[in-house]
């Protein structure tokens, strides 16, 4: 590592001296927090502590860095690197070494352009920190080590000056409650998914917690490489997330890094995955109510094709039914970045919700160019899925190709065949899926054509209806719009109107355009 080079004293910063303060007496006299039920370590605290053989003094700095804004937990050197552009620019964030131990390590930005990344060691008996090079100031807690450090030099005449802060969508374990025994909602092929609840602006928030199958929740040095990848590409999934604003997909809010289990946290959906829904159902759903869920499906498609994003795992078991009676897509941050055929040891699950402690990919969703080369995910074997997901909307959630065992299914699809369409879609519809279900991916329609075809057709039929829905029959569930009605349309649709009549009050542009006072909006998704 090169020796930090001389710049300027420090100056302007992120975060104010009044905080640093703040956050520097709350670190040197808080105390280790209460353990709270559920915490969403997944393990109690007696079998967490025991299980990472860390010492006491190291799990409460853990827990008092959960809450300062430049403490990045559990993230990968080349991930923080980016983030650190100007000479001072610091970060903590925490690793676990090859030898199975926890670390601190502070990363910085020098003004020769070059990232050096210090351990924060801790000496035990005396209760004190210190940077590795540095053990001669010690320190209370890690954040009086970084102050120390921003008005005095470390080397020759380097300060630290700018604490990076982590971003909104970092959020602290602290602030999650869940159980992993009571709360499992289900498990998937690569994925567990749990019921909890998250603080935001001072109130509790249900929320689904999301955790990979592929990291295990102890840090066994000889898996130390595969498992930082893994944690680098759900923190690379997390920054995709973030990003998507749109009715069909859950809502993201955040990721869970400060310490193993890393959790995605998204949108709690109580209408259940579609897959249950169809059968529970059955023949009651009408046709079309049918073409609404495959509706739904497809605009959301739509949306994160267009943001360039692959689902990779597109079937009604993925697709959740919101509060609002909305079906949107979900499940596919685990199958963004991660190598399904690297899962060697994950536990997945059977299509009739057996445990099989083997790798399995989701064969009868595949398309035929995924049998020989499974990492050959694009948006065109998105496409063949939908056409799946299509079959299973119009057959109560049959499952594809039922009379075949996986390996015939298999060779089957490699063929080019998929399961038969039902009469019930319609000749209009089974036109539209069968350019969805070619062999050849480049011949496939896209998204955007077949969203735009599907509304055409739906708004032909009259089939975008609200009446005798079953999904309205779902407990706390109440559809009232066929579409959301997003920022961008209504601002369109109000300019239009004021176009027309003149400059009017908001209120009674909401009058005329819905016939009634204006909806809860939900500020996270952009939508009414």
């Amino acid at each position: 590592m090169k020796k930090p080079s001389k710049c300027q004293s420090p100056g302007d910063s992120s975060i104010s001296a009044k905080e640093n303060d703040a956050q520097s007496n709350r670190s040197r006299d808080s105390k280790v927090a209460p353990k709270s039920e559920g915490l969403a370590t997944g393990l109690d605290e007696t079998e967490w502590k025991s299980r990472l053989t860390t010492p006491e003094i190291v799990l409460k700095e853990i827990r008092t860095l959960e809450g300062v804004s430049y403490y990045h937990g559990m993230v990968a050197r080349d991930l923080v690197e980016s983030k650190l552009t100007r000479c001072g620019d610091y970060l903590i964030r925490a690793t676990d070494n090859r030898i199975m131990e926890f670390e601190f390590i502070l990363s910085f930005f020098n003004k020769k352009r070059i990232h050096s990344h210090l351990t924060i060691k801790c000496d035990v008996e005396a209760g004190k920190w210190a940077l590795g090079l540095l053990s001669v100031n010690q320190f209370s807690s890690v954040v009086d080590l970084t102050n120390f450090y921003k008005t005095n030099p470390i080397g020759a005449g380097f300060f630290l000056k700018r604490a990076i802060s982590k971003g909104k969508y970092m959020i602290a374990h602290d602030r999650i409650k869940y159980s992993p025994k009571d709360d499992l909602l289900g498990t998937g092929n690569f994925s567990d998914v749990f019921r909890g609840k998250i603080e935001l602006e001072n109130q509790m928030v249900n929320v689904a917690l999301k955790t990979t199958k592929l990291l295990d929740d102890t840090m066994d040095p000889t898996k130390n490489v595969k498992a930082n990848k893994i944690k680098k590409e759900m923190i690379q999934e997390a920054e995709v997330m973030s990003q998507l604003r749109h009715a069909n997909v859950t809502s993201f809010f955040g990721i869970a890094v400060d310490r193993l289990p890393i959790l995605l946290i998204i949108e709690f959906c109580n209408g259940g995955n579609l897959q249950g829904h169809l059968i529970k159902f059955g023949d009651r759903i009408g046709t079309n109510e049918r073409f609404l869920y495959l509706h739904d499906a497809s605009a959301g498609l739509n949306y994160i094709h267009a943001m360039s994003i692959t689902h990779r795992d597109i079937a009604a078991r993925n697709c959740l039914i919101s509060v609002n009676g909305f079906v949107k897509l979900s499940d596919f941050g685990m199958g963004l970045k991660v190598r399904r055929n690297e899962s060697a040891k994950k536990v997945a699950e059977d299509d009739d919700g057996k445990e099989n402690k083997e790798p399995k990919l989701p064969v009868r969703w595949m398309s035929p160019e995924l049998v020989d080369t499974p990492d050959a995910f694009s948006k065109m074997s998105d496409m063949w899925s939908l056409g799946i997901l299509a079959y299973e909307i119009f057959t109560n959630a049959t499952k594809p190709f039922f009379n075949l065992d996986d390996t015939d299914v298999m060779q089957t699809v490699k063929s080019g065949k998929h399961p038969p369409l039902p009469l019930s879609m319609g000749p209009d519809l089974i036109r539209l899926l069968k350019d969805v279900l070619v062999a050849a991916p480049t011949q496939r329609t896209t998204a955007d054509k077949f969203y735009n075809e599907l509304h055409v057709l739906c708004t032909q039929k009259g089939a975008l209806s609200l009446n005798g829905l079953t999904i309205n029959q779902i407990r706390g569930i109440s559809r009232k719009r066929v579409e959301h009605v997003t920022f961008r349309k209504l601002s369109y649709a109000i300019r239009m109107v004021t176009r027309e009549i003149g400059v009017m009050h908001h209120r009674r542009c909401w009058l005329m355009l819905f016939g009634g006072e204006r909806s809860e909006v939900s500020s996270r998704t952009g939508s009414f």
